[in-house]
């Protein structure tokens, strides 16, 4: 069994600051989920459970096996200035020196494409990989703010989750009261609601806002999920996507309906709204 980086439980008043990266070494483990060889699955960096009042900010998060920030069933929560950074390269080791012909063709590249400044320096020469479901930011409860973010990661940027009946801390029941704002985005499936699938203790996300959002290269801008299932209640509402400036799309700009991709292994609704997708 992997266990998180960080992990909170049944917690009040938690504080998480400072000026320093957080690096999760993910490339290894993506290779090997889509080799099948993660047999007990991979550690989130930052997990928040039945958490009351709390505050994340300025660290820099990169590279996580998994879920960067993983925030269920909370209740009063802010992050504010702080990045998150995915690079689809293998993450340099801190404590080895490149092969000189390796510091030479990195540099080259450089030379070519400037842009890639920020996912050659910190990387060795590797064969890029598709990250694995490394998830910026994925808020489940109420009054959560997030603001002042810089999100590089290939998957989705802010995923708003469900609460449901279920849940202890998150007010009502329902993921609810969320805002997100000025939040600088690249390369990834942007800000996002859902999945929600119906159950019998009815999954809710409602009342949820996205503002003052800038995304370059994203794969998708504006992502709002249902997941299909016949028995239960699901419910999104309430939802405002106000103030977007998108730059080169890579694929839909928005995209409202069944998830796409439920996991990196099955192809989900990929053709939707073609085909007979249920929703």
């Amino acid at each position: 069994m992997v266990r998180d980086f960080l992990h909170f439980r049944d917690s009040s008043n938690i504080t998480v600051e400072g000026k320093g990266q957080v690096e999760g070494g993910g490339y290894d483990w993506w290779v090997r989920e889509y080799k099948k060889q993660n047999p007990n699955g991979r550690p989130h960096m930052l997990v928040m459970e039945r958490v009351q009042t709390a505050e994340i900010e300025g660290v820099r998060f990169t590279n996580s096996p998994r879920w960067h920030l993983k925030l269920t069933d909370v209740d009063s929560v802010l992050v504010h200035d702080l990045e998150i950074f995915v690079s689809i390269l293998k993450q340099k080791d801190p404590l080895k020196k490149h092969h000189p012909f390796v510091t030479y063709t990195l540099g080259k590249v450089l030379e070519a494409v400037p842009e890639l400044a920020a996912f050659v320096s910190q990387s060795e020469l590797s064969i890029p990989t598709n990250p694995a479901n490394t998830d910026g930011i994925d808020p489940a409860g109420s009054n959560i703010t997030i603001r002042n973010v810089n999100i590089t990661n290939f998957n989705d940027a802010i995923s708003v989750k469900h609460s449901d009946k279920a849940s202890v801390v998150a007010r009502d029941g329902c993921t609810q009261d969320i805002l997100v704002e000025h939040v600088n985005v690249m390369f990834s499936e942007g800000m996002a609601v859902g999945s929600v699938a119906p159950s019998a203790d009815h999954r809710c996300a409602r009342r949820v806002t996205f503002r003052d959002v800038k995304l370059e290269w994203p794969i998708k801008s504006i992502y709002v999920k249902t997941n299909p299932g016949d028995e239960g209640s699901g419910e999104i509402s309430d939802l405002l996507f106000e103030n977007f400036r998108m730059h080169n799309p890579i694929w839909w700009n928005i995209y409202i309906g069944p998830q796409q991709l439920k996991q990196h292994h099955d192809a989900g609704c990929l053709i939707y709204p073609f085909g007979s997708c249920k929703t």
